[in-house]
């Protein structure tokens, strides 16, 4: 159970009569309750239901520090809640009060305006609120939306909250369930006493809930006890203490990277202070904090328009951000002469899907420059796997510690589609993925369809074996096993390598009943490539069919293999 699950359970469960209960911030201000123009004295409140007083901080007790935070609250809360600024107001100063006593840090809500958004997934709403506003002249951007009955039981569907950068999602208050979650208590107080009632321990709860966000936005999830139902009256010192030490260093870095435009530096060199932001920038990006990097770069951006190194940072954050300008940092970190294979394959990510030949240039710039045992061998092998250039890809594996996968997929890849005849490995993509969509054709039963594929593939690879392959294929699905086993032998011939063809005129060969033949083929592709599982299961039953003494072996090689069975 993550800390924040385990800590709404403690909190739900001491929650007296409460069975259905939710963190959330809502505003009503309903001046009628109170009995205007009546004499009637007004019910007493159970004391057992009511929370515990939040004391305020005296207005001139200085904070050690200041968080300001803008509220965007959702369509649909506005709708609902009558009079949510001043409510919100109060909320904020409780929640102030809660936090400052043990942290040294105060809460002022610098801004609260209206949003179109209204409820649904947390992590979309969050998101929608970086997008939105991504705060950079507050400290904490809060967007409040509307309460759902349906995620009352779970802390990760009322609270969100991204500490990497500075947002904070809440849902409101559902007024019906909590009313319903007083029970009988609730019940036997009349209308006007029950809505007191709730608005004070809303009130409590919106606070409490609140300064929880504030908290786990700053690595303290834990900081208020599991004493939390109405009775929170303070957070834990020691909890507070480091909420106020990591919120002040924050701010601190936030403040130092707001850097004043001077005097147009040298060309091509850096200040002290901007070489050290730089470096700033490279060590957030490897604790992977993009958003805290992004403040500190664009500034360096504005003012080192033409210098290769910030424009590399440039390409390298908006990559890590998944930023949609991606793809221009990088080219332009590239025009500007970086060589940096980072930069570079970032760039080369960008192109891959619908500029694949500019994707393989900048592939091969990338393996110009990288030394033996570079981190980067990886990277470029998958991104040559998704280029569907095996040769590219098997000699780029061949040097990267870690991409074992890759090396399969190239080694299966050429074993079974003969992609070194007539191919050349720069074509090997075009080659790939014409032959395996023909192959789809064939499966679909579009045979018409296959046919003129297998033609347009012989016009553009005139020295391969795509037509016998494709006709192969064709045969086979016609159960035309005689002519599908001499389309596959032309494909072996060509290729002796052929793993598939070997797979597949095996097949046919058993059809027509010369079994010997069948076995020989069927041995003889997985000897070429052990990965080839149909085949092992294809020999499997030759082999028991004939009382083959070699089955046992076949069945070893297989569990070692697949690690199962066969």
């Amino acid at each position: 159970m993550s800390g924040w699950k385990k800590l709404f359970s403690n909190l739900s469960n001491s929650y007296a009569n409460s069975a259905r209960l939710t963190f959330g911030l809502a505003v009503v201000v309903s001046v009628w309750l109170f009995g205007c123009g009546s004499a009637t004295k007004p019910t007493v409140l159970p004391t057992e239901l009511q929370p515990a007083k939040i004391e305020r901080v005296n207005p001139a007790e200085q904070a050690e520090t200041v968080l300001r935070l803008r509220f965007y609250v959702g369509a649909d809360h506005r709708a609902r809640v009558i009079g949510w600024e001043e409510e919100l107001t109060t909320v904020v100063e409780l929640a102030s009060s809660l936090l400052q006593r043990a942290s040294g840090v105060r809460l002022e809500l610098v801004e609260s305006v209206g949003w179109e958004r209204a409820g649904g997934p947390l992590g979309k709403t969050l998101s929608s609120l970086a997008a939105n506003d991504p705060g950079l002249d507050v400290d904490v951007v809060v967007g409040l939306v509307d309460a759902s009955e349906d995620s009352l039981d779970s802390f990760e569907t009322l609270v969100m909250v991204n500490g990497e950068a500075r947002h904070i999602v809440v849902r409101g208050f559902h007024w019906q369930a909590e009313s319903a979650a007083l029970g009988s208590a609730g019940e036997s107080l009349g209308e006007s006493a029950k809505d007191r009632l709730l608005i004070a321990r809303r009130k409590h709860k919106q606070s409490v809930a609140l300064a929880h966000g504030i908290a786990a936005l700053f690595g303290e999830s834990a900081a208020f006890g599991p004493e939390y139902a109405m009775s929170t009256t303070s957070m834990q010192a020691e909890a507070g203490a480091r909420l106020g030490q990591a919120i002040s260093k924050t701010l601190a870095v936030r403040a130092e990277a707001k850097l004043r435009k001077p005097a147009k530096p040298e060309p091509g060199a850096l200040r002290l202070i901007d070489r050290e932001n730089l470096a700033q920038v490279l060590l957030l990006l490897e604790a992977n904090k993009p958003g805290v990097a992004w403040e500190i770069l664009e500034p360096l951006l504005e003012l080192y328009p033409d210098h290769a190194e910030i424009a590399s940072a440039g390409c390298l954050v908006a990559d890590a951000r998944e930023a949609s300008d991606v793809g221009a940092r990088c080219a332009r970190a590239v025009a500007l002469g970086s060589a940096d294979p980072a930069s570079l394959l970032a760039l080369a990510k960008t192109q891959i899907e619908n500029h694949p030949d500019k994707a393989l240039q900048t592939l091969k710039r990338v393996e110009a420059v990288l030394d033996a045992g570079a981190a980067e061998w990886r990277t470029l092998a998958v991104s040559y796997k998704e280029l569907q250039l095996a040769t590219h890809a098997s000699r780029a594996a061949a040097k990267a510690k870690d991409a074992a996968s890759v090396a399969t997929w190239a080694r299966e890849s050429q074993a079974r589609y003969a992609v070194a005849v007539g191919v050349a490995p720069d074509d090997e993509g075009r080659y790939l993925r014409a032959l395996k969509a023909a192959l789809v054709l064939v499966y679909d039963k579009k045979i018409s369809a296959a046919a003129a594929a297998a033609s347009e593939l012989s016009k553009s690879f005139p020295k391969s074996v795509a037509t016998s392959f494709i006709q192969c294929e064709v045969s086979m699905h016609k159960r035309k096993y005689a002519e599908a086993a001499l389309a596959c032998q032309a494909v072996v011939a060509a290729h002796p390598e052929n793993s598939w063809a070997r797979y597949l005129q095996g097949i046919a060969l058993a059809r027509e009943n010369r079994n010997d033949d069948a076995m020989r083929l069927l041995a003889e592709a997985i000897d070429r490539d052990v990965t080839l599982e149909p085949a092992y299961k294809a020999l499997g039953q030759l082999y028991r069919k004939s009382g083959n003494a070699r089955l046992g072996a076949l069945r070893g090689a297989y569990k070692k293999t697949f690690g199962k069975s066969l």
